[in-house]
């Protein structure tokens, strides 16, 4: 949860390619406003027989104000066998119920995530750079942490952008 929907996005995606791997069929994704018309589609595909593989990742993305501890609530008193459940949400007051929920429950965690501060975006900027292959002189990265904002999916695909602009040069400069 928190202000940075990048960040959310990117340590779902993170954890669940953890538990699962990249196998697509171990993954269920539903949308919150889903759950009016069904509630107990959580708990269906949380605890229902896997056809293709064995452990599984439901992924809850939450929107707006919908309440969904209803469709949570059952699976962290009786957690399934071989599922995850990864829930996405905004920015979460510390007396949201969801996240009161997860916060309380012996077997779940909340994970705030923040905008980036500078030396966040410093280390993002060395990562991707150096993950291409490539160097960036001080100045050039200086420019870019001042460029770049607080949503790390926006910042890191700007940055995968750049690095593809380099292609072919050693070192990324102003």
């Amino acid at each position: 949860f928190g202000p940075d929907p990048g960040g959310v996005s990117e340590r779902a995606t993170t954890l669940t390619k953890r538990l699962v791997g990249d196998d697509p069929y171990a993954v269920v994704r539903i949308e919150s406003d889903e759950l009016g018309a069904d509630p107990g589609r959580v708990s269906d595909e949380a605890y229902g027989a896997s056809l293709f593989s064995g452990r599984r990742v439901v992924r809850l993305r939450v929107s707006g104000n919908r309440p969904v501890a209803p469709a949570i609530t059952p699976l962290l008193e009786r957690p399934p066998e071989d599922t995850w459940l990864v829930v996405e949400a905004g920015d979460l007051r510390k007396t949201a119920p969801l996240r009161k929920l997860f916060e309380s429950a012996g077997g779940a965690v909340a994970i705030g995530c923040y905008p980036d501060n500078d030396g966040a975006l410093r280390r993002l900027v060395d990562d991707e750079v150096r993950a291409a292959g490539l160097s960036i002189s001080a100045t050039a990265r200086d420019a870019l942490v001042e460029l770049l904002g607080g949503d790390r999916a926006a910042s890191r695909s700007e940055l995968q952008k750049l690095v593809l602009y380099a292609r072919g040069k050693d070192e990324i400069t102003l």
